[in-house]
């Protein structure tokens, strides 16, 4: 509950709605269904990215066997102060 509860404090609050087929308006569907719906979104997103990473390897493995990254370039004036020698 607390999730959807963070959700609707937000600023501009966050909804959770359900169109009206018959007068094709918006309607809040409440906190206990919000809550039951996220948690199912949840599960079955935790479900599925087990299933991807069983699979295909997560993300966070590909993120791991990544080369690592150049050190970053000095700023212009540092290079130029440095002279052309370094």
């Amino acid at each position: 509950m607390e999730l959807v509860l963070d959700w609707r404090r937000q600023d501009p609050p966050g909804r959770f709605l359900r169109k009206n087929e018959e007068t094709n308006l918006w309607n809040d569907i409440g906190n206990e269904l919000a809550r039951e719906k996220t948690a199912r979104l949840l599960r079955n997103r935790f479900t599925d990215d087990e299933r991807a990473g069983a699979s295909a390897g997560s993300k966070r493995n590909a993120e791991a066997d990544a080369p690592p990254l150049p050190p970053p370039k000095k700023p212009r004036a540092e290079e130029e102060a440095a002279g052309p020698d370094g």
